[in-house]
């Protein structure tokens, strides 16, 4: 081991830590307990490497580095950082000073000129942490490339308008087709953090049009389809069609034969639902941009008709539903997403506890419409997913 360039690196490491390099006062120089980090020192059986550690700290001592005295069996305990040489130990280390990296920081952040949300609220608090002499969030640090990248990715995902897939957004923002697999969990926490509060680390990209592979909207009972030259009747074929979100747009008129539309949130429970009179749509995902766009077209096309959302029966069930009646217009109304079939699922142990993060979101004001609900929810530790209802009725049929 290079004691020389360690001990130094781990006197820096100490000098950034206590934010010396921020020019925050009144702070003595670091040091460092020796035998604390090179527990080798002491070891009688290897009196090689007690010179050579000795040797080290001698040189660095000479050399105007640090400050260090021998006690009576000849071993250095506190080695401390000589303030003077810090920039001397940078050059050593061959290592930007934290504070040149954080101004660079901090001009990269300022010159944020977006004005989507989620950008003006990283660029906020991003700011204020450097302000205060911290390093940066989501997995950022002290990386000034790490910082550009995620910029970067936000600017352009925060654009997006149409769904596209990771590997070729990555390729047309970085030029490499797996870069933003380097960034991405740190771009999800990035939206979980500043989005809204129905994003998840499971679909905070989706809503964004940030797609692994292709989605698929599902549709299926009294509803009809019309193109340029062709309809399609979807409530003549049996089980009902998937079409790629890239198909939408192709869509000229749409019909519901009956009276109701219901969404669903989970794939699972289109499957379950018998459509009946009704027309039954999974959009394969969050709300973005193409799904929401179908949503408006189909409400233009019968704005007569009658809108219902069946979803889990948690906060982020909630959630979604505030979040598809807010980005569409339509007055969705919920369906089996109140007290009584919550309490039905619980008497059958058809529920879990809630999270700690379902907790926080619990008195979020875009859940004020399910008070009610909520109040039972946190007073009984429970929550039920969509399943429950298919759960409940194999479980009757067996009783039979």
């Amino acid at each position: 081991m290079d004691y020389v360039m360690e001990i130094i690196r781990i006197l820096i490491n100490k000098f950034e830590e206590r934010g010396l390099s921020a020019g925050i006062a009144g702070k003595r120089p670091p040091s460092m307990n020796i035998i604390k980090f090179f527990s080798e020192y002491t070891d009688q059986y290897s009196s090689d490497t007690f010179h050579e550690i000795n040797a080290s700290v001698e040189y660095l001592i000479n050399h105007g580095y640090i400050r260090a005295e021998k006690d009576v069996r000849g071993y250095y305990n506190k080695l401390a950082l000589v303030s003077e040489s810090v920039s001397r130990c940078y050059q050593m280390l061959d290592r930007v000073p934290l504070s040149d990296v954080r101004d660079q920081q901090y001009n990269i952040i300022s010159g944020i000129n977006s004005k989507h949300p989620i950008l003006l609220a990283f660029q906020q608090a991003q700011l204020k942490r450097l302000e205060s002499a911290k390093s940066l969030e989501h997995g950022i640090r002290d990386s000034i490339e790490k910082l550009i990248d995620i910029v970067s990715a936000l600017t352009a995902l925060t654009n997006l308008k149409s769904e596209t897939y990771i590997r070729n957004f990555s390729e047309a923002v970085f030029q490499d087709s797996k870069r933003f697999q380097q960034i991405q969990s740190s771009i999800i926490n990035v939206l979980c953090a500043y989005g809204e509060e129905s994003l998840t680390k499971e679909n905070a990209l989706e809503s964004y049009n940030l797609l692994n592979n292709p989605v698929y909207i599902h549709l299926k009972g009294q509803i009809t389809l019309s193109f340029r030259n062709s309809l399609l009747a979807i409530n003549d074929i049996p089980s009902g069609v998937a079409l790629s979100a890239n198909s939408i747009p192709a869509i000229s008129s749409i019909a519901l034969l009956g009276e109701k539309l219901i969404t669903v949130e989970n794939l699972t429970t289109y499957h379950d639902e018998d459509e009946g009179h009704d027309a039954i749509l999974y959009l394969g995902g969050f709300h973005n941009t193409v799904r929401t766009q179908l949503l408006k077209q189909v409400f233009s096309d019968n704005p007569s008709k009658q809108y219902f959302h069946k979803g889990d029966l948690d906060v982020y069930g909630f959630l979604i539903l505030e979040n598809l009646k807010e980005k569409t217009g339509i007055p969705f109304e919920p369906i089996e997403m109140d007290i009584a079939t919550l309490m039905e699922y619980k008497a059958h142990g058809f529920v879990k506890p809630l999270t700690p993060d379902d907790r926080k979101l619990l008195h979020s004001p875009k859940l004020s419409a399910f008070a009610d609900v909520i109040s039972y929810m946190e007073a009984n530790d429970c929550k039920a997913e969509q399943e429950a209802r298919q759960a409940l009725r194999v479980l009757t049929k067996a009783a039979i």
